[in-house]
């Protein structure tokens, strides 16, 4: 009860810190859990994971824009997934086909899907990308996992197809050079198609 309390009055503070406050704190406070300024400590594996410390002005650190992205995330990855069958002018939600039984599980065995949904939107909205590492077993989809930030490079083939190098990360997806589906790249806006901004 202790921990949810401190855990409480950690989001009130960080929801009321000024703008000057890092939503992040710098250092991880020891034990992990509350930080000295207010806020939640996360722990620096869950800093790189998500862009690395580029120091206290990085938009991610302001309270007020962790909010916002955090409401905008949230919002949106809680909205059902559901897969639906065309039939004739009618739409009927398809419950026998295998993707509508992932739907309804989970996208990995660390993950819900709102928690995935949320890590690739956050990742969007504060850094232009985001992209997740698909495993298919038999022709159908298997597995869901998020790559962090940084950890892959698009690059523009000589035939025009965009290759992914993944390399090194936290969430042990394999690296190496994969196209599409095993990788999808969902971008903000972008202006050459091949990369958000």
């Amino acid at each position: 009860m202790l921990i949810v309390f401190r855990r409480f009055r950690a989001a009130a503070g960080a929801f009321f810190a000024s703008g000057n406050t890092p939503a992040v704190p710098l250092d991880e406070p020891a034990g992990g859990g509350l930080g000295g300024d207010g806020t939640l400590g996360l722990g620096a594996a869950w800093r790189q994971m998500w862009g690395g410390d580029e120091g206290t002005g990085s938009a991610d650190r302001l309270a007020a824009v962790y909010g916002c992205v955090n409401v905008i995330a949230s919002s949106i990855a809680a909205m059902p997934l559901q897969l639906f069958r065309q039939d004739g002018e009618t739409r009927k939600r398809e419950k026998k086909h295998r993707l509508a039984g992932l739907l309804g599980d989970a996208p990995n065995e660390a993950m819900t899907w709102i928690q995935l949904r949320e890590a690739l939107l956050y990742t969007q909205i504060l850094r232009g990308n985001a992209h997740s590492r698909q495993f298919f077993s038999g022709g159908y989809l298997r597995e869901v996992f998020p790559i962090p930030f940084g950890s892959v490079q698009p690059k523009l083939t000589d035939l025009r197809r965009v290759r992914y190098d993944v390399g090194t990360n936290p969430f042990k997806v394999p690296e190496g050079a994969f196209y599409r589906p095993d990788i999808a790249h969902f971008k903000a806006l972008t202006g050459d198609g091949i990369e958000g901004i």
